[in-house]
């Protein structure tokens, strides 16, 4: 059985290593099985189970910078680049739904398609109302200073939710109808003359970036909240 002292011992192991909270509580349970089977079946004392531990974590929790970011270690940016990846593509199969839909719709009626995409982008904002106003400590730990509390591996990729939601605001929803006249003129003008403009192209990145950035975001973001809620439960975190 491993002793309050020796869990500390683990802990201060991790200390120093710029580990959010939810890989660090992740780790620190992995090792704390690795030693507790070490000293129970390969009968060796808590020292002797540890140091080789250490050894075997080595390599992982080696610190490195990547351009101009904070040192962090291998598996701290093997875990953020791997959730990167799984959570973009669950975001592009959303994303590319609505963006066929949408040029369907411009194809087939104008009025149709420009109620349609009024209509996703106001439920994009009204979504992330509610949640800023129900969820508004979790909201805050996202558009606040993230180094300041360290809490998840998630919540780097979160702030994608917040600034699409503003920038869908400011560079969409005002004065929407002059600007899907030319996101509309462009997708028209592509298809009958494989005209491109620079206005066009502009709305059309406007329109398109910010609806991906906001799904990504989104998912990013009910990752977090699983995190965080399971924080709470583990060891009570406060916000």
């Amino acid at each position: 059985m491993i002793t309050r002292e020796q869990m500390n011992e683990v802990n201060q192991f991790l200390s120093g290593k710029n580990l959010p909270l939810d890989l660090k509580v992740e780790i620190f349970d992995h090792i704390l099985e690795q030693v507790d089977y070490k000293i129970e079946f390969e009968i060796k004392d808590f020292a002797t189970a540890f140091l080789e531990i250490e050894k075997s974590w080595q390599r992982d929790l080696k610190m490195s910078r990547r351009f101009m970011w904070l040192p962090k270690t291998k598996i701290h940016h093997d875990t953020i680049w791997k959730s990167s990846i799984e959570i973009f593509k669950k975001s592009f199969s959303y994303f590319i739904l609505y963006f066929i839909v949408s040029v369907t719709l411009m194809l087939y009626n104008k009025t149709l398609a420009s109620n349609f995409l009024f209509a996703i982008y106001c439920l994009a904002i009204i979504v992330f109302f509610v949640y800023l106003i129900f969820n508004f400590k979790i909201i805050r730990t996202i558009a606040g200073n993230r180094d300041k509390k360290n809490i998840s591996y998630m919540q780097g990729g979160t702030q994608a939710f917040y600034l699409s939601s503003i920038f869908i605001i400011s560079m969409i929803l005002i004065n929407f109808d002059n600007r899907f006249d030319k996101y509309y003129n462009f997708i028209i003008g592509l298809k009958n003359n494989f005209d491109f403009t620079q206005v066009g192209i502009g709305a059309f990145i406007i329109f398109n970036i910010y609806a991906f950035g906001w799904v990504y975001g989104f998912c990013y973001y009910l990752q977090y909240k699983k995190s965080i809620e399971y924080l709470q439960q583990k060891m009570n975190l406060k916000l």
